[in-house]
């Protein structure tokens, strides 16, 4: 979706149309409704991760990105060893999070100040225990709700600063892996990327520094050719975008259309929104779009109801439509009862789910058993004890992230199934026990408000795909309440306030127990990886013992921390789920009594009072018909692009962008972080 901004903008400019048009009519929780869905599509969040080697050029690169030279530190001595985050805010404010974990302090600090804490020259090997660095800034770059996280270098000197490095991964919407053209990918970060290609797959592959190098085109090969054996799946078909940031810096001093066409931020640009449009840009929009539908059919159909009401309809066609009403409310009432088939349904596909998740932990458990033991016999290891617990550590949480992903898409999957079955995804802007065209009416009045129809199918096809992608969409973890989970504390709850944004969604449920589980996992492993280091037995067998002691109830706590994270979130997502449904259906049959009597009480008017409210009604059905057709066309929009979109060559003349994305890549085994690629990894 290229113009997501724009679609973005439309989108909110919509909804505080249909917000006025709400206050004027006194619709007090449309009103409500409404500003939370246009704040919730304003902080919509767009995570991306700016990750790989030291002094490749990822802090130049956000900088250029950004249009803001010096921003953050890139001298050639200087090496950022700190996570800095960017964000959108009416006015530049730069916090520093500063002491030990669940102790952190907020400390304010200038732009110039940064240095003093974001590099070793400035803050060497931590001294300030500075764990984090949080910017916001009337940047434009910034206001579609682009969130950057400027990263440590792989392998970096602060073991806790790679750490927050790896938290960050499960929930990025993209990562942006850089490295320079002056080598092709080392061995070092070959492993890395497929550490945290067990998370996101949504990768970007950025060469900077192309202006330093002529023969930049060879490295691009072959980085590819690394990648596809790195990722035997999708390896090849990830774009790798060759960049000049000086370049582009440049530009900004000489408005010189070569240097920005040199610079080739452009292309980066391009496919960064296209990929983030693909994946959370287009459920923000169908999210606001698909509740502005609801909020619309709910002020109209009471209107439409007294405005069919005042028709010159015959005794028939009136009763008619007073029995399609009267057993809508009869089915919604049966479908609130505790023994309605949809509880049912929702309790065994539970259930189902819960069981295939825990046998998958059982086959996942028993493959980390053996890893463990794999890692034991490996003389590398054995001379570096805490690598194993390192190793493990990613083991549980690379099983844990793709459970919980199993477990949102089937969730999703479930909540669909549910409306689909009980008739809760009903387009309410297509009722067509309100169409008045169907009465073989044929007045004046009818043909001049022709356009206040409703839209049929297949037109209405758009809203049951819009429906189902918010449903399944909305059961993913947001980033906010697992980064914030994990991170805990002060800092934890500065991840919360960036990603967050406004609102939860049924899948915060499931952020909130991964956040937590990870964050335990990572508690025994400083455990395990302390007491491991205390080893320094030089016969292999004595230390595969004493290690061993140490491994074994390790994976015992992991392996009961885990079960128990995964009933949490069974638990509390079906919870989640039933109260919403339960709350919809609550929605639907409130407003099919209110259309009811409406309908009825208009019917007992006198001729001259019924042509009276036929005049009033027309404005704002009028109005409302309006909201529903600009709705139609943005999610439909929305909707086309994103089947539509695949991703093409930024550089074509270059051959160096070519690419395409996978929406449902698989996810690869876990590496050991000194896997041996052979001599065509240089590193």
């Amino acid at each position: 979706m290229a113009n997501f901004q724009a679609t973005k903008q439309e989108t909110l400019s919509l909804l505080k149309s249909a917000i006025n048009f709400a206050k004027a009519s006194s619709h007090k929780n449309a009103v409500k409704r409404l500003n939370d869905s246009h704040q919730h599509l304003l902080e919509g969040k767009l995570f991306v991760v700016v990750a790989g080697e030291f002094k490749q050029g990822k802090s130049s690169l956000i900088n250029a990105f950004l249009r803001e030279p010096g921003l953050f530190p890139v001298d050639v001595d200087i090496a950022t060893n700190l996570v800095s985050t960017i964000t959108y805010g009416d006015a530049e404010k730069v916090t520093v999070v500063l002491g030990e974990p669940g102790k952190e302090k907020r400390k304010e600090i200038r732009r110039s100040d940064i240095p003093d804490y974001v590099t070793e020259q400035g803050n060497q090997r931590n001294s300030k225990q500075a764990r984090m660095l949080v910017m916001e800034s009337p940047n434009a770059q910034l206001k579609e709700g682009l969130i950057l996280v400027d990263t440590p270098g792989v392998g970096g000197l602060n073991v806790q600063h790679t750490d927050i490095t790896y938290a960050y991964i499960p929930n990025a919407d993209s990562i942006l892996f850089v490295s320079d053209a002056h080598a092709p990918l080392s061995t070092e970060e070959l492993n890395f990327i497929k550490r945290i290609s067990q998370h996101c797959q949504n990768f970007i592959f950025v060469v900077t520094k192309i202006d330093a190098v002529s023969n930049y085109k060879s490295i691009i090969d072959s980085n590819r050719e690394k990648l596809a054996q790195v990722l035997p799946e999708t390896g090849d078909k990830f774009p790798i975008i060759p960049v000049s940031s000086s370049a582009s810096l440049a530009y900004l001093d000489t408005q010189d259309p070569e240097d920005l066409e040199d610079s080739n931020l452009s292309s980066l640009e391009q496919e960064l929104w296209q990929l983030l449009s693909q994946q959370r840009g287009k459920i923000l929009l169908l999210r606001a779009l698909t509740e502005l539908g609801r909020v619309v059919a709910d002020i109209r159909t009471p209107l439409q109801a007294e405005w069919e009401a005042c028709q010159q309809h015959d005794r028939e066609d009136q009763t008619k439509l007073e029995s399609k009403l009267q057993d809508t409310s009869e089915r919604l009432k049966q479908l609130q009862g505790n023994s309605s088939a949809w509880q049912y349904q929702l309790n065994e596909g539970i259930q189902d789910t819960q069981k295939e998740l825990f046998r998958e932990l059982s086959r996942e458990i028993e493959q980390i058993k053996r890893r463990s033991q794999d890692y034991m016999e490996d003389s590398r290891f054995l001379e570096d004890p805490p690598q194993i617990a390192r190793l493990l550590e990613t083991d549980f949480d690379s099983m844990m992230s793709t459970l919980s992903e199993k477990l949102s898409q089937k969730a999703g999957n479930l909540h669909v199934e549910i409306v689909n079955s009980t008739g809760l995804n009903m387009n309410p802007l297509a009722i067509d026990s309100l169409d008045w065209r169907n009465l073989g009416e044929d007045s004046s009045e009818v043909r001049e408000l022709e356009g206040l129809s409703q839209v049929k199918a297949p037109q209405a096809d758009w809203w049951t795909k819009a429906v189902d992608m918010v449903y399944k969409g909305g059961f993913k973890a947001t980033a906010g309440t697992t980064v914030g989970t994990l991170l805990g504390g002060t800092l934890g709850g500065i991840a919360g306030l960036l990603f967050g944004g406004a609102g939860a969604v049924p899948g915060a449920q499931i952020g909130m127990a991964l956040g937590s589980v990870l964050g335990g996992v990572k508690g025994f492993s400083d455990g395990a990886k302390d007491a491991l280091s205390q080893i320094q037995e030089r016969n292999q067998i004595l230390a595969k013992r004493e290690i061993s002691k140490i491994i074994n109830p390790y994976i015992i706590d992991n392996q009961l921390l885990c079960k128990a994270a995964l009933e949490d979130m069974v638990t509390k997502l079906s919870r989640t789920m039933r109260n919403d449904l339960q709350q919809q259906i609550k929605r639907e049959r409130e407003l099919c009594d209110r259309s009811l009597r409406s309908f009825q009480k208009t019917l007992k008017l006198s001729q001259e009072q019924m042509i009276r409210k036929m005049a009033e009604l027309k404005g704002p059905l009028q109005q409302l018909t309006d909201f529903q057709k600009a709705a139609e066309k943005l999610a439909m929009q929305a909707l086309e692009e994103a089947e539509s979109d695949t991703i093409s060559p930024s550089d074509p003349a270059a051959s160096s962008a070519d690419a395409a994305s996978s929406d449902s890549p698989t996810t690869p085994q876990p590496v050991a972080a000194s896997a041996d690629y052979g001599d065509w990894a240089d590193g």
